[in-house]
């Protein structure tokens, strides 16, 4: 089953808007919208800032999904602009 990260965006207390946040204000990139990668971890490129649920409901939502990201640290390294 795949579970669109933007549904974990709309949960974080982060959040601006459907494409940008605290951590990625130029646009959040797919790898984190589309939960290839988790970022309730540190990221490259995150600025230090990683998931903070903005409330106790959206931390019981965002506790289901999976915490298992489907690209791997080293892959998304790999995949950085200007490799």
């Amino acid at each position: 089953m795949v579970y669109p990260a933007i549904i974990m965006c709309r949960y974080c207390a982060h959040w601006r808007t459907t494409t940008t946040c605290d951590a990625y204000p130029d646009g959040i990139p797919l790898e984190v919208l589309f939960h290839r990668v988790d970022h309730r971890q540190f990221l490259p490129g995150d600025g230090g800032i990683k998931f903070l649920a903005k409330d106790e409901e959206a931390q019981r939502i965002v506790d289901t999904l999976p915490t298992t990201p489907t690209l791997s640290f080293e892959d998304l390294l790999k995949d950085q602009p200007g490799d």
